[in-house]
């Protein structure tokens, strides 16, 4: 899938956003069927003391939706 810095522009606050796919086997051993989609995402702020805004937070929704469905 792929890791991901990237700036908003309210303050100095930076993310780091994390996506990875689970594979069939991690699935399986949960006794999930195989054929779902499962994702594992972790959002960092790496920097900044800015609280983050809902506005930020939908941008970083609105551009991982982009990214999953685009891989």
């Amino acid at each position: 899938m792929g890791i991901y810095t990237f700036q908003i522009e309210e303050g100095d606050n930076r993310y780091l956003l994390k996506v990875s796919s689970f594979t069939e086997q991690e699935l399986a051993n949960w006794e999930l069927d195989a054929s779902l989609e499962m994702y594992e995402v972790v959002l960092l702020r790496v920097s900044g003391d800015v609280v983050s805004s809902f506005k930020s937070l939908a941008m970083i929704a609105g551009f991982l939706q982009l990214h999953v469905r685009a891989s």
